[in-house]
């Protein structure tokens, strides 16, 4: 989780914010259910209310070893990201504005420990205007087993639909892993049916397939599942679909943002150096585009990864 704060950091530092940790009435609150039996799914959700103006805002949150995370059910348009090694999720707006009076909701799915007992949950919530810092507040112990309602009943439950994809991006032909992540209050042997839509008119109907398309585009792949009982639930994602790689295309237009120094010409192998690096991010930090090679604007997502490669020491 550390090093998604360097990154918070380094655009406050671009971004020209202070230092963190003034008191600011932007607060998150976290609720968790009552109880919970050894293995259920849990559903929690994070709070965040605005009593001032506030702008780039990050919650990062950190749940109990032993805990497997399930999928993000609600993230109310935040880039998402997860570190299952460290037991951590990034919610992040980027420099999105919030006005007073704001409140924005956010919700993950974990699998509960196999072992009872009091589980806890931590978290901070960090905003870079007003420069703050502060804890999740609310809800910060999950009683897991001791009596817990546990799943299953003579009430039928819908199930939630969610799932992962290997990549958003890709080049025409380049087939893409789509994971699905479902869960059912019920239990999860009690999903049935996967119906998988993938934009382009084609269908699947396994649990976890794989889809390759054929043409360039945004497409928008519909997952719905189905339990036992009948009752069905859906979610989306958008995919985008360029004639040739995006991560070449964006690498080679981040070397070039100096003319004097252009992609191939003293490093033939596109390696992204210090000075191109905090140039995209000042573009992006700002709200201006930063240019692709063939006319396109680099989105939040390639610009992130290319931020978590550089402050992680790897080649790009």
């Amino acid at each position: 989780m550390r090093k998604w704060i360097l990154v918070l950091v380094v655009v406050l530092s671009v971004a020209g914010s202070v230092g963190l940790g003034q008191q600011s009435q932007i607060n998150a609150t976290r609720t968790l259910p009552d109880d919970v039996e050894p293995g259920d799914t849990v559903s929690v959700t994070v709070r965040i209310t605005f009593g001032e103006d506030g702008q780039g805002v990050s919650l990062l949150e950190n749940f109990p070893n032993g805990f497997e995370f399930v999928g993000v059910t609600q993230a109310a348009d935040a880039t998402v990201f997860t570190d299952r090694d460290e037991a951590d999720i990034i919610f992040f707006w980027g420099l999105s504005t919030f006005d007073a009076s704001t409140t924005i909701e956010v919700r993950y799915q974990l699998r509960a420990s196999n072992n009872e007992g009091n589980f806890e949950f931590s978290g901070q919530l960090l905003v870079a205007e007003p420069a703050t810092e502060s804890d999740i507040a609310g809800d910060q112990t999950l009683v897991v087993g001791q009596g817990g309602p546990g799943n299953g009943g003579s009430q039928n439950h819908a199930p939630v639909a969610a799932f992962s994809a290997s990549s958003d991006r890709v080049s025409v032909g380049t087939a893409i892993g789509f994971t699905d992540q479902s869960s059912d209050p019920d239990g999860n042997n009690d999903l049935a049916q996967w119906r998988w839509e993938f934009g382009d008119g084609t269908l699947s109907e396994q649990r976890s397939p794989q889809h390759a398309y054929v043409a360039a585009g945004e497409f928008t792949v519909r997952l719905t599942v189905t339990d036992q009982a009948g009752a069905t639930a859906a979610t989306t994602q958008r995919i985008t679909v360029t004639e040739g790689s995006p991560e070449q295309s964006a690498t080679e237009a981040i070397a070039s943002l100096f003319e004097d120094d252009p992609a191939g010409a003293d490093n033939p192998d596109l390696l992204i150096g210090d000075r191109e690096i905090l140039k995209a991010v000042e573009l992006w930090v700002r709200g201006e585009p930063v240019p692709g090679t063939a006319g396109e604007t680099i989105g939040d997502a390639l610009i992130l990864e290319f931020i978590k490669l550089w402050i992680t020491g790897e080649a790009i």
